[in-house]
């Protein structure tokens, strides 16, 4: 078995609560939308229902002993539970305050600050605040205050010894690294000398060190483009306004992703489908399964056992968001299959190495060591043959290397939509270059690559279809010069689409991007820099309001 700890995130909503029963219904739990859930296409994998555990309720101490013993027998080192607390006001607390009271089950753990406001989401009306996030000072203190009794809990995860703290929206933290340095003094005061405190990477979120954070999570599937599969699948439910993707795209995407200088956990997601939640606009993954899952898990496993042992750490979103389509728990159509893919990555390729020792040792191996190998030699060969199809697939080794490791290289070669004149009437804000916000210009060095993260959309046209994004360079020396570099990951930013609502969703929709610019083939010099984008008949053009120098 690998020691790489995979930590699996749980929701505590299985349970009635009479802000729920005066929101939804009474008795409304996740089961209500999960139990309700139907078809929206042909192959369309719904409802998913619950296997060995039922639709349980947790308030029932058996339960929560049951999950953690599956958890425990297929390699999940421990849970990280939603943690709702709204300025001293929590919400589904009785799961996760009674394991902590009781000391049972005796089972890992962690907590994630789910710290956002409230809304009625579930039924797509986002506007409507049922519970309002509000952070200040104060809250900061307050909220440690109160996590403070969980994080000295003896089962409670920790790395490097320090209580791993994680945050779900780091981004909205109106002052996230006081709010940090906050919560490191008061867990000091508190005789805890360290906190770890982990930002997920949610709505873009990128580097969590100028945050204040020692760590970032990924989630799954935010921050992972996919081929958007919605025109192809068949017999859809003409009354659908959602997106339908491809999991095995988000695989490959996801193992495609560059190292980054800070301290990322890898994380994986079992599959993803909304429709429970969200109905006719739900968005769904299509073709995730437990051997596409397997093939992921395996990868960050492998990436992660190669850090110091405290580092460690894998994500999998989730132990049982049923209502989300991801979930390990046991369901009535694949059983156990994504608990034992789980083991099975987390434990390597043991069958290769019995049967080279039964084949040293001149004896029959077991059936079921031969299946093992046979398995892991069918998952090393579809990963090759993968790799052989995306190599096939590029334009050249430059394109194929800048797509890999998301690298934007500047020439002055204008592409062939670009020729024509832009209008300037897109939106663009680059939240960080190189770990900071551009002020009153910035200096950068040609040779260096530097890391960007923002967002940029074209008012009327779709960054879907036959829309293409440019980074540009603009001399402001001469404003005849320009130099081009493609935009090659794009994400969805839903606090874009919310500020700027009046817009066209298709506009917006996945409107952030991240990446590394190159600068060694532009002159040293001061220039603007923006982002383009071009269709069969239009070029959009936007800049950022503040130059950047190249030296």
């Amino acid at each position: 078995m690998s020691d790489v700890k995979a930590i699996a995130f749980y929701l505590p909503q299985f349970h009635p609560i009479p802000e729920n029963d005066l929101w939804w219904g009474k008795g409304f739990t996740e089961w209500t939308n999960v139990s309700k859930a139907a078809p929206l296409f042909s192959g369309h994998t719904q409802p998913h229902l619950p296997g060995e555990l039922g639709f349980y309720d947790l308030r029932v101490p058996e339960v929560r002993a049951q999950q953690a013993a599956l958890a425990r027998k297929h390699g999940i080192h421990g849970f990280c539970y939603y943690y709702y607390w709204f300025n001293g006001k929590r919400l589904l607390e009785r799961p996760l305050d009674e394991m902590v009271k009781s000391g049972q089950p005796d089972f890992p753990f962690c907590i994630c600050w789910a710290n956002e406001n409230w809304t009625r989401r579930w039924d797509g009306a986002e506007h409507e605040i049922l519970m309002k996030q509000e952070h200040s000072r104060e809250s900061d203190e307050r909220f440690i205050t109160d996590a403070l009794p969980i994080l000295k809990d003896r089962r409670y995860i920790r790395v490097d010894d320090a209580p791993l703290l994680i945050v779900y929206r780091a981004d909205i933290l109106p002052d996230a690294k006081a709010t940090t340095d906050t919560w490191r003094a008061a867990a000091a005061a508190a005789g805890i000398p360290r906190l770890h405190l982990c930002a997920v990477q949610s709505f873009g979120l990128g580097d969590p060190r100028p945050l204040g954070f020692d760590s970032a999570c990924e989630f799954p599937p935010h921050s992972i483009p996919a081929r958007e599969i919605t025109a192809e699948v068949k017999e859809l439910d003409p009354k659908f306004t959602g997106k339908i993707y491809d999991y095995r795209d988000v695989v490959r995407s996801a193992l495609r992703k560059p190292a980054v200088d800070y301290l990322r956990f890898r994380g994986v997601m079992t599959a993803w489908d909304n429709s429970a939640r969200r109905g006719l606009g739900g968005h769904v993954y299509h073709h995730a399964s437990p051997r596409e899952y397997e093939l992921w898990l395996r990868a960050v496993v492998a990436e992660s056992a190669v850090r110091p042992p405290e580092q460690r750490i894998v994500f999998i979103n989730a132990w049982n968001e049923w209502a989300e389509g991801t979930h390990l728990e046991p369901d009535v159509r694949n059983g156990y299959a994504y608990l034992e893919a789980t083991a099975s990555a987390l434990a390597g390729h043991t069958g290769w190495r019995e049967v080279l020792r039964a084949s040293r040792e001149q004896v029959d191996a077991p059936a079921s060591v031969l299946r093992q190998y046979l398995r892991d030699l069918e998952f090393a060969l579809e990963g090759y043959e993968r790799s052989v199809q995306y190599l096939q697939s590029a334009a050249g080794v430059v394109e194929r290397i800048a797509q890999e490791t998301q690298l934007a290289v500047f020439t002055d070669r204008v592409p062939a939509r670009l020729k024509r004149g832009a209008e300037l009437t897109g939106q663009l804000y680059f939240d960080r270059v190189k770990g900071g916000p551009i002020r009153d210009g910035c200096t950068l060095r040609r040779s260096e690559r530097v890391s960007v993260e923002g967002w940029a959309f074209a008012p009327g046209l779709s960054p879907e279809g036959d829309t293409h994004a440019y980074f540009v360079l603009r001399s402001r020396a001469d404003r005849s010069r320009s130099y081009f570099a493609p935009l090659l990951h794009r994400h969805g930013r839903d606090d874009v689409a919310r500020h700027h609502a009046k817009i066209d969703p298709s506009s917006t929709l996945r409107s952030g991007f991240s990446g590394l610019l190159w600068f060694e083939q532009v002159p040293a010099g001061e220039y603007d820099l923006g982002v383009v984008h071009a269709s069969a008949s239009r070029v959009v053009a936007a800049f950022a309001p503040d130059w950047i120098t190249l030296k």
